[in-house]
């Protein structure tokens, strides 16, 4: 496998890795680090070479932080941990990329540029980042998994797009607001499907008020929906005087909207 030099550096513990060595032992310490990155581990005839005529004096400290596999390598933990996450982050991305330009492939044709493209990393990957762990899966979906990839998140990049001719800069609060949205969406609807919904919000964007409709982020129109589609409903003005109602009265018509967007399918 191709080898990738990128890794997150963690202060804290290089930190503790060095409190106790003098200025010529944590100058090792760096230098161990970077031979590293370039053998993936260091046999004691490797140091002896790294580090030259400072080994006898350095490495008694070194010795006390690294670990030995059985290969007779030492590593440096941390760094051989984040690198290997780093690993393994680098072929999740490669397959879920390949799996969102086959999942595209489905709905409507690809740009000439885009076709199989695996490099890319889609803007749908909000999700992935907003569970804040690549290596597990949400449980708030159906089936006890919320899917990284999903169809509403593709909807709204989509339309995003046509509307102002820029692709979403999707963030982790982007990705959460699309969780609790769907979420909301899927407790609520009746027949029909959430994505039902969901497009049928999106569509009736010029039914918006005028102010909801300066407010398209994703985290906007999550703390917006009751509202967004009172609006939708009951016209533009129904925006004012429902926010003076109170907040009850405001989620109960969400409530009777959404139901009534998924009993239509859309």
């Amino acid at each position: 496998m191709e080898r990738d030099p990128a890794f997150l550096w963690y202060d804290a513990d290089a930190a503790r890795d060095v409190a106790h060595m003098n200025r010529l032992e944590r100058g090792a310490y760096f230098d161990f680090i970077q031979a590293w990155l370039k053998f993936r581990g260091i046999t004691v005839e490797q140091a002896r070479k790294i580090l030259g005529k400072d080994f006898d004096e350095v490495w008694g400290a070194l010795e006390l932080i690294l670990v030995k596999d059985q290969e007779g390598k030492y590593h440096v933990p941390w760094v051989k941990n984040s690198f290997e996450k780093r690993v393994k982050f680098r072929e999740l991305q490669t397959e879920k990329v390949s799996k969102y330009w086959k999942e595209k492939k489905k709905t409507k044709p690809l740009p000439k540029k885009n076709r199989g493209n695996t490099t890319v990393i889609p803007s749908v990957n909000a999700i992935e980042i907003a569970n804040g762990d690549t290596d597990k899966e949400d449980k708030g979906g159906e089936g006890g998994k919320f899917p990284e990839y999903h169809p509403c998140i593709a909807i709204y990049a989509d339309w995003y797009q046509e509307r102002t001719g820029t692709k979403y800069p999707f963030q982790i609060q982007d990705g959460r607001a699309m969780k609790s949205i769907i979420a909301y969406l899927r407790t609520v609807k009746k027949g029909g499907t959430v994505e039902d919904s969901w497009r049928a919000v999106l569509q009736n964007f010029s039914k918006w008020d005028q102010f909801l409709q300066k407010q398209i982020k994703l985290v906007q129109i999550y703390g917006n929906l009751a509202n967004i589609i009172n609006s939708i409903k009951n016209g533009k003005q129904s925006f004012r005087s429902n926010t003076r109602q109170g907040f009850a009265d405001t989620v109960n018509e969400i409530t009777r909207i959404v139901k009534g967007h998924a009993n239509d399918g859309g």
